[in-house]
């Protein structure tokens, strides 16, 4: 028992006084898990990440921009990086691509809690694949002391690659000033 007690807290103070979040993914889908790992620094997070096509150990910028809360999470063969702040959350999800042999940014979706009264609040969704940006925001309604919801966004956007080994904080300035560009006048 006192070993299972402390393996456990050497697992979580390991993740909380060196900041690191490490999770295994097929990205190549060849049956080899790949290994990823988000660094959390002073100054904001890294990636690093190993594929079991090339051996390399990749590693992305140092991003400053984003949340208090970064972590990693796979689905589908899809990594995301969840970076969660004050008031709102983002999410960034990439993907393997044969074609190209890197890992490529495929999808950018926002979520915005707004101030007190929830004005700004909603939340939006970029699929860098296809080029479909999709928003539903809200706006509250002080004569009607009512949170509104304003009519959705759908556009289509010339499509964009960027990969894991250039994501940066230069990329998350790029999705947002899309997104912001869009957003209602009223919320600006």
């Amino acid at each position: 028992m006192k070993k299972i007690y402390l393996v456990a807290l050497t697992a979580f103070l390991s993740t909380t006084l060196f900041g690191q979040s490490q999770i295994q993914i097929d990205f190549e889908s060849d049956g080899k898990m790949d290994n990823a790992t988000l660094n959390k620094t002073e100054e904001g997070y890294f990636l690093q990440y190993t594929l079991s096509s090339d051996g390399k150990k990749h590693t992305t910028p140092t991003i400053t921009m984003g949340g208090d809360e970064n972590s990693l999470s796979v689905k589908k063969n899809v990594l995301t990086i969840s970076s969660q702040f004050m008031r709102g959350e983002n999410y960034f999800k990439f993907r393997y691509d044969n074609k190209q042999k890197k890992v490529l940014l495929i999808g950018y979706d926002n979520k915005q809690y707004g101030n007190a009264s929830n004005n700004g609040s909603g939340s939006s969704s970029y699929n860098l694949l296809t080029g479909s940006y999709v928003a539903n925001w809200n706006s509250f309604d002080e004569k009607k002391n009512d949170l509104i919801a304003l009519p959705p966004i759908s556009k289509k956007l010339p499509i964009k690659i960027y990969t894991l080994d250039n994501f940066s904080d230069d990329t998350i300035t790029e999705l947002d000033a899309v997104g912001y560009k869009l957003l209602p006048a009223k919320l600006k």
